[in-house]
């Protein structure tokens, strides 16, 4: 006998059913999603939800629960989940269900005026819980309202609609592509997150900030994702002439709360209003600041009058670039890329 909250589901789907015209969409509801339960044995377990990709490369999570960005504390995203993919890359189910939205028709990225113009994909499951699927790509949805869907079925491809930089990753760490994954209650549009969900295939059950993930199960960072070109770094204690560290660099920097958040930073000459100066990118958005002064400490880059902006770099041991912003409470190793 299916419990309370899982007849009201039934109400819901048959409602929503009927008006498409479906004459037997209570039996054929009510008999699908009890299979699910009674044959998936994940569906059952104390983790009901499994990584929603299928490629077999390492995917690293760019932003967690709470992230800085657009998963603070107190916020609708609070309890969100950004994954790394890439553009094309196929989007599986978590946990099966019955697609209740399935919208794919927008086209445009950018900022957090475009929250509610991104493409996406909402399966209700049995608990009453709905699963969002966000920024698929334009005209990518394999799958209708009203579809039941079962877990690792492929539903979309990765995308880069609505609230999401328009930038590429190599150029722009956290962003453009990538899969946004959250549970809410509502049954449209992008809802209030909630926690307390889980994975069956991630250690520990919650992705967190900065993980490197596998869909047979969480992996060790890569060294080819990050690597040190220098094989020598000149002593901390010694002046550090600005060309030395000219370039590209980028990793994961603990915030004061201590989430993990993704910051790159662009050191070059020619710049418009000084001899050096640094773009940094905090969680693929980006901002160029001039350079300020250079001790036998650190470099350091901000506006000039405006301390809040201040941050700076110096060698770190390892050949890297360690990186501080004293007003965010920033700190981290970053490493040279090509």
């Amino acid at each position: 006998m299916p419990h309370k909250k899982f007849l009201s589901v039934l109400l819901f789907l048959v409602l929503f059913l009927s008006a498409c015209g479906n004459s037997t969409a209570e039996e054929e509801v009510e008999e699908t999603l009890e299979s699910v339960v009674e044959t998936d044995p994940v569906e059952s377990s104390t983790c009901p939800y499994t990584l929603p990709w299928n490629t077999t490369r390492p995917i690293q999570v760019s932003q967690g629960w709470g992230g800085n960005l657009s998963h603070q504390e107190g916020g609708e995203g609070e309890y969100s989940l950004d994954f790394d993919l890439d553009k094309g890359d196929e989007v599986e189910v978590s946990r099966s269900g019955v697609a209740i939205k399935v919208v794919d028709h927008f086209s445009a990225c950018g900022g957090i005026e475009l929250i509610n113009n991104s493409n996406y994909i909402a399966i209700l499951h049995t608990d009453g819980t709905v699963a969002y699927y966000g920024h698929i790509a334009q005209n990518s949805a394999t799958i209708e309202e009203g579809d039941t869907v079962v877990r690792g079925q492929v539903i979309a491809e990765v995308g880069n609609t609505g609230w999401t930089n328009c930038h590429d990753k190599k150029n722009n760490p956290g962003g453009g592509y990538h899969l946004h994954f959250h549970i809410q209650m509502e049954t449209e549009g992008f809802g209030q997150s909630i926690g307390g969900y889980c994975f069956a295939d991630v250690e520990g059950g919650i992705p967190a900030t900065g993980q490197w993930l596998q869909v047979e199960g969480p992996v060790s960072l890569p060294t080819t994702q990050v690597r040190p070109t220098q094989t020598a770094a000149p002593p901390t204690s010694t002046p550090l002439p600005a060309g030395s560290i000219l370039g590209y660099w980028q990793g994961y920097v603990t915030t004061e709360r201590g989430v993990k958040v993704i910051v790159a930073i662009d050191i070059k000459r020619e710049c418009n209003f000084t001899e050096i100066c640094a773009t940094v990118y905090v969680e693929g958005v980006g901002q160029t600041y001039r350079f300020l002064e250079e001790n036998s400490e650190w470099t350091c880059f901000g506006r000039v009058g405006e301390s809040n902006f201040t941050q700076c770099v110096r060698f770190s041991q390892d050949g890297g670039l360690e990186y501080t912003w004293p007003a965010w409470g920033f700190n981290g190793i970053l490493h040279r890329e090509e």
